[in-house]
């Protein structure tokens, strides 16, 4: 996908759903992504996605180490010379706590309306209902901030 992608001239990152219920997950996994990664360049941080849904493996790790894990995921990712991010919803974002979405670059899905997220998004994802021409299905359209952050 990111040959395809940079082929037609899209700015490429990456995206990570973890299931971690532990720091050492935390830690194996953003290795895996360091080792398909390769070293290759990328435009846009590696994001670092954690939901909680009941009965997954995931359901009842508490925010202390949902927090912990989010930050050593984008610290092994930061120190390899990637810049990290946090994606989620304002409710996913929460479990990260304030500390760890202020240190890290956040971006935010919210369909209704602005994000209602208490920061400024680098991204904002604002619908999972768009169209792209050559693409039979609905899809995730996004918004670069970047810009508006910097201001």
């Amino acid at each position: 996908n990111l040959n395809g992608a940079r082929a037609a001239g899209i700015a490429c990152g990456a995206y990570f759903f973890s299931q971690a219920t532990s720091v050492e997950e935390a830690q194996a996994e953003a290795e895996f992504v360091l080792d398909l990664l390769g070293g290759c360049y990328l435009e846009y941080p590696v994001a670092f996605d954690y939901e909680v849904e009941h009965g997954t493996r995931v359901d009842g790790v508490s925010p202390a180490t949902i927090a912990a894990a989010a930050e050593t995921f984008c610290t092994t990712l930061d120190n390899a010379g990637y810049g990290p991010m946090l994606y989620g919803n304002t409710y996913d974002l929460a479990r990260y706590g304030a500390e760890t979405c202020q240190k890290w670059a956040v971006w935010c899905a919210e369909y209704d309306g602005s994000p209602s997220f208490d920061g400024i998004p680098v991204l904002w994802q604002y619908t999972n209902t768009g169209a792209v021409a050559g693409i039979n299905s609905h899809v995730d359209l996004n918004l670069d901030l970047s810009g508006a952050a910097e201001l």
